[in-house]
């Protein structure tokens, strides 16, 4: 039976047969078919509590704290509902996700409805692009489930899509250890890692050449299993005191590379701008730390090093 009130017509439809169409859908007898909106309270809009349905979050209307807003899309904006924590209009709202998981064993763009993202195979670098379409307070995990990571020569690498950042950065983060997981919650255009330890400094054996960053401050990395020369490119703009171990196991050796205007100084012997240091001698060990401006200095290095 349609139901009237304020001059608005069939806002609630019971069904009290078998079943019965209205306004082109099917709905089952003892069911109740809400076009808008559901109230509950004295009035719409006032006081009262409503459940509506949006794709998004509601842009127009006035809404009390409480109220809800029934997603029509998941896969455009990541949440299976909003809800209203700020009365206004239209308020403000913050999404509620499904427990969403699943797995990739290749590079890929996340799943914006992905509470969970499982990194099943390490063959190469990983890199998981975080989504740009994602909704403001939506938060994902990306965990290696390899139990591989680092010790195989590869790593996952979490970055963050077209022009937006990671804690206020466009560099990406890595997970460097077995079994590492990175937790991120998106605020704006901008994504903070909540979890930050879980990618620990540790020791990497890396067997093609990796452009570092501060994701892998404090880290110790060897070449074993290489087979070529692996090159370190140091970062372009590191803090002061950043700092990376290397350790030569292979042959093909190890190279350490600055860039721009930056040069290294191992011992007596200062690099030109954008040189190096490299060693192709087993059991050689460098440590090398951003000192001052434009300087990187090596550290207590043993074996061979050969300065350029």
């Amino acid at each position: 039976v349609g139901a009237t009130e304020s001059s608005q017509t069939s806002y609630v439809h019971s069904i009290s047969g078998a079943t019965d169409t209205y306004r082109s859908e099917t709905v089952n007898a003892g069911h109740f078919w809400i076009p808008n909106a559901l109230y509950r309270g004295p009035a719409p809009n006032t006081n009262s509590k409503q459940i509506a349905r949006s794709s998004g979050p509601p842009t127009t209307g006035n809404w009390v704290q409480s109220d809800r807003s029934i997603e029509l899309s998941t896969q455009v904006y990541g949440a299976v509902e909003f809800a209203c924590v700020a009365s206004g209009t239209p308020g403000t709202w913050a999404p509620i996700q499904a427990a969403y998981s699943y797995s990739t064993a290749v590079s890929t763009t996340s799943d914006i409805r992905a509470h969970y993202l499982g990194v099943t195979a390490l063959a190469a670098d990983v890199t998981i692009t975080l989504s740009q379409n994602a909704y403001a307070g939506v938060e994902i995990t990306i965990k290696d489930e390899t139990n591989s990571a680092g010790t195989s020569g590869f790593v996952v690498i979490v970055q963050p899509g077209g022009a937006e950042t990671i804690d206020g950065a466009v560099t990406a983060k890595r997970i460097t250890v077995p079994g590492g997981s990175l937790r991120l919650k998106r605020r704006g255009n901008n994504w903070f890692t909540l979890s930050p330890n879980e990618c620990p400094v540790g020791v990497t054996a890396r067997t093609t050449s990796l452009s570092l960053n501060s994701s892998d401050r404090g880290r110790f990395f060897h070449n074993t299993g290489a087979g070529a020369q692996v090159v370190f490119t140091l970062p372009a703009s590191p803090a002061l005191g950043d700092s990376y171990e290397f350790y030569v196991t292979d042959v093909d050796g190890i190279r350490v590379l600055t860039q721009g205007s930056h040069q290294i100084r191992v011992n007596a012997t200062l690099s030109a701008a954008a040189g190096y240091t490299e060693s192709a001698t087993i059991g050689s060990n460098i440590k090398v730390m951003y000192l001052s401006s434009n300087l990187w200095v090596g550290l207590s290095p043993s074996g061979t090093w050969t300065t350029v």
